[in-house]
């Protein structure tokens, strides 16, 4: 039906119908607005945070076995409250020396990687009571530090450049086994088996580890997947246990787990959830995993014992090693006043023994190893005591590309 046509001066009540309409529905919507909940106004599929990358400067500012450098979209943000204060290991009641664990570790030295997040790094020798024996000079800091049967290897993640694993002799000369952008742009861990010296590296923005058959970057391969990560710039540690196990403990994917080289299904189930810090004894087949609040010992698969650590207070991470004969030492560290506590620990007995304290720069990663000659480095120095040489030509890897994004 068509409308008639007003006469002239005659007043239509089509558009104030039309306006009345128009109100009752925007009260409408305005009541289900309201009633609606909040999470339902957003996406519910949120992409996820892109992947940051060393060249931008968005790296992750987690704990020491983490990414080389800090986003830059931190740098405005308000600071954060200093964490609480934790008191020294003198505050704690510690198991005497035992005698034999004290002798074995006499005979060997400890190694503390240092450094800041833009570097340059150094690694450093110590005896059991905190006494310098040597200095190494490094272009960044190591985040990854084994003892080798040649003497020691470094994952040395470089700020805005490509990472780089080295090894360092016994005379301090520095090695090139394995520098490439694409393949380890930040490499945070490392573990060398002292009998084959293989080395395996583990690198958090590719999320992979890569296994190097005698220390040799040109046989080079990865032995189990670990999954993709890409959110984040996730804790690694790696360790080799007896009998071709591997020792895989992180933050993505969280938790620690054990698995055979070839595993081409994965790491498998997590034998403990949350994130560890993995170490291996390689004349038995004991290891452990350090998580936030205890130190769980294996033997294989099987678990031994968990005890406490010798503290009152927060930890900010921890650093853990094996050395010869079964020597167990453990880098506490700090958050403030900053500082690693290092201590000797006796599994059998459940026991700490307190070794000394390193504050004067931040440790990164632990190793322990035969006495090395390294002449200890002036307060002034600022090259290595060994001049850098790289690998032989055959042993550079061939191009890889990294995963894509």
């Amino acid at each position: 039906m068509r409308g008639e046509r007003p006469e002239p001066g005659q007043k239509s009540d089509v558009p104030m119908l039309a306006l009345m309409g128009a109100l009752v529905l925007l009260g409408a919507g305005l009541i289900l607005w309201r009633m609606m909940p909040a999470s339902s106004t957003r996406s519910q599929h949120a992409e996820a945070p892109s992947r940051p990358s060393p060249q931008n400067g968005a790296v992750r500012p987690a704990p020491a076995p983490g990414s080389p450098a800090k986003r830059m979209a931190d740098a405005g943000k308000p600071s954060q409250p200093p964490p609480p204060a934790s008191p020294p290991l003198e505050a704690v009641k510690l198991a005497e020396d035992t005698g034999a664990s004290a002798k074995r570790l006499a005979d060997a030295a400890i190694y503390l990687g240092c450094g800041g997040v833009e570097g340059p790094g150094e690694v450093i020798q110590l005896d059991q009571t905190g006494e310098v024996l040597g200095t190494v000079r490094l272009s960044g800091a190591p985040y990854g530090l084994a003892a080798h049967k040649d003497g020691l290897v470094a994952a040395v993640p470089t700020y805005g450049g490509p990472g780089e694993l080295v090894r360092i002799d016994g005379q301090g000369r520095i090695e090139t086994v394995l520098k490439d952008g694409r393949v380890i742009p930040n490499p945070i861990a490392v573990a060398a088996d002292p009998g084959s010296g293989d080395i395996l590296v583990a690198d958090n923005q590719t999320d992979v580890l890569l296994l190097l058959p005698g220390g040799r970057s040109k046989d080079m391969r990865e032995p189990v997947p670990v999954g993709d990560s890409r959110a984040q710039m996730q804790n690694m540690s790696v360790a080799f246990a007896r009998d071709g196990w591997l020792l895989f403990g992180g933050s993505g994917p969280s938790g620690v787990y054990r698995c055979r080289a070839g595993q081409t299904a994965g790491l498998g189930p997590a034998l403990l959830a949350g994130c560890g810090t993995v170490a291996a004894d390689p004349s038995s087949g004991r290891w452990v995993a350090a998580l936030a609040g205890e130190l769980v010992v294996f033997e294989a698969g099987r678990e031994l014992a968990r005890f406490q650590y010798p503290v009152k207070g927060p930890l900010r991470y921890i650093t853990v090693a094996f050395g010869p004969g079964g020597i167990l030492v453990m880098g506490l560290h700090r958050p403030a006043p900053a500082a690693c506590d290092l201590v000797a620990v006796d599994i059998e007995a459940k026991a700490f023994r307190r070794l000394f304290s390193h504050g004067k720069s931040t440790v990164k990663s632990l190793a322990v190893g035969p006495k090395a000659d390294w002449s200890p480095a002036p307060a002034d120095a600022k090259k290595p005591p060994g001049k850098e040489r790289k690998a032989p030509a055959e042993e550079q890897p061939a191009p890889a590309s990294p995963p894509g994004d």
